[in-house]
């Protein structure tokens, strides 16, 4: 069972609150009409609010929990990043401190990255918390409008109808503006008490255009409220997305001296102080310098290409 207003109960009560428009005016006498501006607006309203589907949004939030859970500070990632540093510890030179700095970026980049899903799940918690609250608040205002449209149709003691309304703005503010790394212990899609912030609300029942018109006026404050919280949600992934656009600094390539395909590679650069290279270390400097003899001979297209000499690159 859902932990949300279903579409089928909102459009029951949108049925029975239209029936009880018309009803309405068919009672007073003589009969005022058929109330379409007012109807085709309670469509519209019932259409906005089901037309955010708490269900889909809880399993994108489960899908990019679980993604924010996998990078980061986790049993796995940060083990492995400082293992490589333990492992590096005997080598010294220029190109081993630039390598050791590059792995501490991918600790920072990790980090960073999860931040970032968070944030994206800090923003998926708000949406659900205004798509459930948006639903049972517009519920309880088709009911106790209704209710008042009956009291006014059978001639009963005229008392404002109460209701509770969400602040949804406020709720997804207030979402949003918190930690993005308490979401971590948000494993489950639970949050709906997370910032309760309600008013209390009435619809004014003395006769059918007061019902009606009490209606609209609460509706569209509900409107308004359901349409800004949703664009504060928007414009929070909008600014999120153009950060994450951002070049990291760990994508910046290493420098010449840490690639073994560079002529400004040496083993003194990247060596082991403690053990003993025995024959490698000479190898390596006899291969490096075949290596860059092959590189500067020019290749019979780049004599082709480029007779005065210089080799294509």
């Amino acid at each position: 069972m859902s932990d949300w207003v279903s579409d089928d109960e909102i459009w029951t009560a949108e049925n029975s609150l239209r029936d009880t428009f018309v009803a309405m005016l068919d009672d007073e006498l003589p009969a005022s009409g058929y109330p379409r501006d007012q109807i085709e607006g309670l469509r519209r309203d019932t259409q906005l609010f089901v037309s955010v589907d708490p269900q889909k949004i809880a399993d994108e939030y489960e899908r990019v929990h679980k993604a924010a859970e996998a990078i980061g500070e986790n049993v796995e990632a940060v083990p492995a990043l400082r293992q490589s540093i333990r492992y590096l510890n005997n080598w010294t030179g220029a190109a081993a401190d630039e390598f050791k700095k590059q792995i501490d970026k991918m600790e920072i980049f990790c980090d960073e990255q999860q931040t970032r899903l968070l944030r994206g799940v800090q923003g998926l918690a708000a949406a659900y918390v205004v798509a459930v609250n948006g639903r049972s608040s517009f519920l309880g205002l088709l009911k106790a409008t209704n209710a008042a449209g009956i009291n006014e149709i059978d001639d009963q003691k005229k008392e404002d109808t109460k209701l509770a309304s969400a602040l949804l703005f406020d709720m997804a503010a207030g979402l949003l503006e918190g930690d993005p790394r308490k979401m971590l212990a948000w494993a489950t899609v639970n949050l709906v008490e997370i910032g309760k912030d309600v008013m209390d609300r009435v619809v004014e029942g003395n006769d059918a255009d007061q019902v009606m018109d009490s209606y609209r006026r609460e509706a569209d404050t509900l409107v308004r409220s359901f349409e800004d919280a949703l664009n504060h949600i928007a414009n929070d992934f909008g600014n999120q997305t153009a950060d994450a656009c951002q070049p990291s600094g760990m994508l910046k390539p290493l420098p010449p001296i840490c690639d073994v395909g560079s002529p400004d590679f040496r083993w003194e650069n990247f060596q082991d102080t403690v053990h003993d290279p025995g024959p490698v270390g000479p190898v390596v400097e006899e291969e490096r310098k075949k290596y860059v003899a092959e590189k500067e001979q020019q290749s019979e297209i780049d004599r082709r290409m480029n007779p005065g000499g210089k080799r294509v690159v």
